[in-house]
């Protein structure tokens, strides 16, 4: 009986050793990994959902010539984002989307499935992430690869937007109160920001609008003037002379639904910043509006 327990001992210990140790090797390999491309004139693209239905991959790719590799998805949250600064190669171009969904979204709600990456969670973890959300990320993460891809999506056009009452006054509600977790989130982006930026990358980040129907909503709430300062403190940070304002004027209906674009946003938006990545040098802000 004796020699059979020490058996069932000696096995678990090595059934625990070698799970210790695979899980410190997708650990070590998620750190390192680099997003792929095909060529060292890629340029890199991250954003949420906003920046996925906004940005035609495949004619931004046409009018520069050059591969474009999309870490775009719908619920990019700011470990998606850290993760991403980790991932991309040095003296990369890299277009980012400073999203306001992100910086106020829900902790729960963020997607967070970027890869396991060690960094990215302990400056989660210094920027006040509880151990309860912590775990959650790593548990999802364990068998998650780091993804890119070459496609956006792209909404027909309609005369009016697929107007949603429970989204409106999910936002409604959202923008309503000031997050305890805004500021920590903010925190991350600048740190996903100075990272890209230690490795020599251009950076043209952007800033993609609502549906006017929110306006007032946004301009009228604690919470949007934080996310409106938080621009500010962008270009006081990153050295950022000015902000570039588009005004994006059409006599057609721009917008799917109250957050994303249809395809005559999605063209306005992609052709100019085909026009505006052939110029980028630095680091350059715009704000889509």
């Amino acid at each position: 009986m004796r020699k059979f327990v020490i058996n069932i001992i000696i096995y678990l210990s090595s059934i625990t050793l070698l799970l210790s140790c695979s899980l410190l090797a997708i650990v070590i390999i998620n750190d390192q990994k680099q997003i792929k491309s095909n060529n060292k004139n890629s340029i890199f693209l991250w954003g949420d959902s906003q920046a996925h239905q906004a940005i035609n991959i495949e004619e931004l790719s046409k009018s520069t010539k050059r591969e474009i590799i999309s870490s775009a998805e719908h619920g990019n949250g700011v470990y998606d984002l850290m993760t991403f600064s980790y991932h991309v190669p040095r003296e990369s171009q890299v277009i980012l989307q400073i999203s306001k969904p992100a910086q106020i979204r829900r902790l729960s709600r963020d997607r967070n499935a970027s890869g396991l990456n060690w960094s990215s969670i302990k400056i989660l973890s210094d920027n006040n992430y509880k151990k309860s959300d912590i775990f959650r990320i790593i548990i999802r993460n364990l068998f998650q690869n780091t993804r890119s891809n070459n496609y956006s999506g792209l909404h027909p056009y309609h005369e009016e937007i697929k107007f949603d009452s429970l989204e409106y006054n999910l936002i409604s509600e959202t923008y309503s109160r000031v997050p305890d977790y805004i500021f920590d989130k903010q925190a991350i982006i600048i740190t996903a920001i100075d990272n890209l930026l230690q490795k020599n990358c251009e950076i043209l980040m952007i800033e993609l609008p609502y549906h006017p129907i929110l306006k007032e909503i946004e301009t009228n709430s604690v919470l949007g003037k934080i996310t409106d300062s938080f621009k500010e403190t962008l270009c006081e940070r990153f050295h950022i002379n000015s902000i570039d304002t588009v005004k994006i004027l059409s006599e057609k209906n721009i917008f799917y639904d109250l957050t994303h674009f249809n395809k005559i946003g999605n063209k306005i938006i992609t052709d100019y910043l085909s026009m505006k990545i052939r110029t980028l040098e630095s680091t350059d802000f715009i704000v889509f509006e």
